[in-house]
């Protein structure tokens, strides 16, 4: 599980190169967020599926996010959910869930072009940890 560095030091979450599907089942693939109330979640198409030495790719990727439920042992998907489609072909963006402390996964749910890749970094946020 990833310590989460505060906003605005964004960390590379994940780098994926293929949608993903669910159930998400393993709680190590997401990212603690405890003592944070915000996510600062930003998704970024890569021309590569590594991401040293990579520019930005042509894909315009959709995701959504879940949060971990110890009782069922999975993320489970909110309601209404949480998911951003692409803004535009080879567009980064950026946008902020409200985490409350939880553990969360963002899913790729549309597969990037051919050879490419999306990367997604991550930021908490929390009132208390300003300045």
């Amino acid at each position: 599980m990833l310590p989460v560095q505060l906003s605005p030091n964004y960390q590379l979450y994940r780098v994926i190169s293929a949608a993903d599907s669910g159930p998400f089942t393993n709680k190590g693939d997401g990212i603690n967020l405890a003592e944070h109330r915000l996510a600062n979640i930003q998704v970024v198409p890569i021309d590569d599926t590594v991401i040293e030495g990579a520019g930005i790719g042509a894909s315009d990727p959709d995701v959504e996010v879940y949060f971990w439920n110890d009782t069922l042992g999975q993320y489970i998907q909110a309601n209404p959910d949480i998911s951003r489609a692409g803004i535009g072909a080879g567009v980064p963006y950026e946008f902020d869930v409200e985490v409350k402390g939880r553990y969360m996964f963002v899913a790729l749910s549309s597969a990037p072009a051919g050879g490419e890749a999306v990367a997604i970094f991550v930021a908490g946020y929390d009132t208390a940890h300003t300045m």
